[in-house]
């Protein structure tokens, strides 16, 4: 829903202000609890930061921290200052406290985890925390703010293969981890959690009864449940010789087959899938029902079986997965990868997992009961979308299906359309609500949808509960205010966020599809900075009755590299540019040539500067926040001009963070 309190007004001005920039009342969620505060210590730009429970955690670089100028400050007192040490900072109290080397953390509550490399937390050579007599294990520590002293929980098994994606994944107030501790129980596994009720007591999960001993690999958690893999061709967590058949193909050398783990009960046990994923980084999506959780996933086709198994084998389906007109040509290969589904809760009771036939490639999108991924023609050995490409065409196409068995999948060429590849983590594909929001290429798809004389990359959505005639919507009402284009129905976009956040899907609008200078407020006060036609602005959309893509945003021009649109507690965040918006310098240093935090409520006018932001590489969201409690953003000093920490320099990046 959009509230604009804002009068409609043209101003052909420049636009000058500090850090508080807005329409009608600069004060709009202004608060003590947007106060920026800043972190004591230089961070590292590949630092993880963790934000929950009211608690940041980040990693402080002793090399670029310190009064005294580089390498100045030994955080963890191990006498060099060449460590990445966690520091756990109570955004409530504003107190920091530096803890331990560390290559991850992690909040659960008020307690803090910590995984820390023996070999460097410590004087050489090093800090033996388990006691076995050699510092060169990694280790889980843990800090309350309660007990304010740092102790040694588990060792951690090495990762042999692949990396996850989270190096401690949080569910159901449950810490994950791989222990590296002997398995006892018949049904052991090294998957342990500690909660925050007893956060210093590993809970050991277990393989399902009779499954026998089990290795597993954390991957992610989405939405409480946790993915795994097993590795057949690591050691077996019991004696024996050589690999594990784990997807019962007949051979043992496959690395990823794929676990899940209900992160909501404490009591649940592994369930092993079968089937081989790709890899470790290969997409995957869970949507959580009542009771159980529909899931998406590609399985490879050289990973399944001997010699390969053809998963897209039109043969293999009672309605072939292809359009009629590519039937003669059926994909003869094994190298495929292919999307499949499960219900969680009736494959735990024997229904095994569906082949979809798609083949599939850096996408699985989850939207109620159904599942999409972005098929690549050269992959499905046919022109899917039946534009002019030669031979089976060269498109990346967005494909879904019912979760239901036998599968049935739209094929209509207006359904199949070819994606742009845009930035932000969703390759094109992305979903709001119980829809699929996509970015279409008009000349790959081989259509002119807006009917201008050259090609943009346009927003469209579909309902997929539509049914077989189904189909993507491109014209937008212009008498739809959040627009604010009147006479333009089309959105053209060049940045597209993974997923929905705080009921808002993050975009960026291009004022090159209405060839309009639009980087004034978009449904407030409209003020003309510049006359080009070529900046990005941000979107936060949602649907509004009939369904309406309501496209809410706000006039300033981003940082087209990574403009990082995020949303959390009700307001959108993002960086902009001040030479694209402009030459507007908001961060009074004398130059233009920065990135600027900006803040503004989703539904009613209120633009606010909160400080200069930072130019790290993608993905990088404008703020890391949990949606709850607080948020943080990375600032350089080389572009504010100001030494944010005080240490004598103005070379760092800081953390800087406040409540919301």
């Amino acid at each position: 829903m959009s509230t604009r309190a804002c009068p409609r007004l043209l101003l052909f001005a420049a636009l000058s202000a500090p850090l508080v920039v807005a329409c009608g009342s600069s004060s709009s969620g202004d608060s003590a609890s947007f106060i920026v505060r800043t972190a004591s210590n230089a961070i590292d730009a590949t630092s993880e930061i963790v934000v929950a429970g009211g608690w940041m955690v980040y990693l402080g670089d002793e090399g670029t921290s310190g009064s005294g100028g580089a390498g100045s400050t030994d955080l963890n007192g191990d006498g060099d200052t060449a460590d990445d040490v966690a520091v756990a900072v109570n955004l409530f109290s504003l107190v920091e406290t530096p803890l331990r080397a560390a290559i991850g953390a992690a909040v659960v509550g008020d307690e803090i985890y910590l995984l820390v490399d023996e070999s460097v937390d410590g004087a050489p050579p090093g800090m033996d925390w388990d006691g076995d007599g050699t510092p060169n294990d990694i280790v889980l520590l843990h800090w309350s703010a309660a007990a304010d002293v740092v102790t040694y929980v588990d060792t951690i098994a090495p990762i042999v293969a692949g990396a996850p994606k989270a190096l401690l994944p949080v569910a159901g107030e449950r810490l994950y981890y791989n222990s590296s501790a002997a398995l006892v129980g018949p049904d052991d596994t090294s998957l342990r959690f500690v909660d925050k009720d007893d956060p210093l007591v590993p809970v050991v999960v277990t393989n399902a009864a009779g499954g026998g001993q089990l290795q597993p690999f954390l991957i992610d958690e989405v939405e409480g449940l946790v993915f795994l893999f097993l590795d057949e061709a690591a050691p077996p967590p019991s004696p024996g010789d050589g690999g594990t058949d784990y997807n019962f193909d007949g051979d043992s050398s496959d690395r990823f087959v794929l676990a899940l783990l209900d992160g909501t009960d404490e009591m649940a046990t592994i369930a092993n899938v079968e089937l081989a994923l790709p890899d470790a980084d290969a997409p995957f999506d869970a949507r959580a029902g009542t009771d159980t959780w529909l899931v998406g996933f590609l399985v490879s086709e050289v990973g399944q079986g001997l010699g390969g198994t053809n998963f897209n084998d039109p043969a293999l389906f009672v309605n072939p997965p292809i359009p009629p007109v590519c039937a003669a040509m059926p994909d003869l290969d094994v190298d495929d990868d292919v999307l499949h589904f499960l219900d969680y809760a009736t494959f735990l009771t024997g229904t095994p997992p569906v082949n979809t036939g798609l083949v599939g490639t850096d996408r699985v999108v989850v939207v109620d009961s159904y599942v999409a991924t972005i098929s690549l023609e050269a992959d499905a050995n046919c022109n899917l979308n039946q534009d002019a490409d030669g031979g089976t065409g060269s498109d990346a196409v967005v494909r879904w299906v019912e979760a239901v068995d036998p599968v049935d999948a739209p094929n209509l060429p207006n359904q199949l359309r070819a994606l742009s590849d845009v930035p932000g983590g969703s390759h094109g594909l992305s979903s709001l609500g119980d829809r699929f929001i996509i970015v279409v290429d008009e000349a790959a798809d081989g259509n002119n949808i807006d009917g201008k004389p050259f090609n943009n990359t346009l927003v469209g959505f579909l309902t997929p509960a539509d049914g077989f005639l189904a189909d993507w919507t491109f014209a937008h009402p212009t008498t739809n205010p959040g627009t604010g284009i009147p006479g333009e129905p089309y959105v053209g976009a060049n940045w597209l966020a993974p997923e929905e956040e705080d009921g808002r899907l993050g975009m960026v609008y291009q004022e090159e599809v209405p060839l309009q200078s639009i980087n004034v407020d978009l449904f407030c006060d409209l003020v003309m900075k510049d006359i080009d036609a070529n900046d990005s602005l941000p979107i936060w959309a949602d649907f509004e009755f009939g369904p309406i893509l309501d496209f809410d945003g706000q006039g300033y021009a981003l940082l087209e590299s990574d403009p990082g649109v995020t949303q959390a507690r009700f307001f959108a965040f993002y960086r902009v540019s001040e030479m694209l918006d402009g030459d507007q310098d908001y961060n009074n240093d004398g130059d233009t040539n920065d990135v600027i935090l900006f803040r503004n409520p989703q539904t009613q006018c209120g633009t606010v500067a909160m400080g200069t932001s930072s130019v790290l590489p993608p993905p990088n969201p404008a703020i890391i926040t949990d949606g709850d409690r607080g948020g943080v953003f990375i600032s350089d000093e080389a572009l504010a001009g100001v030494d944010l920490n005080g240490d004598g320099d103005l070379s760092d990046l800081v953390p800087r963070y406040f409540l919301f």
